[in-house]
């Protein structure tokens, strides 16, 4: 069984991507009533390990997902914010509490129960994408205020 992170779950429609630990791995689809039964925030930034079927769709898809961690919380404050005013769009920059460099955010990761609470000096804990687009810039899978 492969292993890797959750990276993207659509409440809305119902999907999931995993970022397999294998670097020469593309994404793996996963639809909703094969993912774990866990709370939809604790979902994105889990390590999970899951079958691979090749479906005929355009990508493999996962089954038997099973969660093997949660997500790996770190603790920043978000420096400013573009987002629109539905957090359809948009996105922001979280600075570490501890390290240096910026974290990319986008409108996607922000929780949805914290859209109405984040703002520019909030703190926030964010998971980091294991697979970020540019090495260089790394960028945040998921968003939460802290309470």
């Amino acid at each position: 069984m492969p292993n890797g992170v959750i990276t993207f779950h659509n409440r809305l429609r119902y999907f999931a991507w995993i970022s397999p630990d294998s670097f020469a791995a593309d994404d793996v689809f996963a639809r909703a009533a094969d993912l774990p039964d866990i709370d939809e925030d604790e979902l994105v930034g889990s390590r999970v390990s899951f079958d691979v079927v090749e479906s005929g769709e355009k990508r493999a898809r996962a089954i038997n997902i099973t969660v093997l961690a949660g997500p790996a919380w770190n603790d920043g404050v978000l420096l400013n914010e573009h987002f629109n005013d539905d957090f359809t769009r948009g996105f922001g920059f979280i600075r570490p509490l501890q390290g240096q460099g910026n974290i990319f955010v986008g409108a996607t990761a922000v929780q949805r129960a914290d859209v109405a609470l984040i703002r520019k000096g909030s703190h926030v804990e964010y998971v980091l994408n294991p697979r970020p687009i540019d090495p260089l810039r790394p960028s945040a899978i998921a968003c939460r205020v802290m309470r």
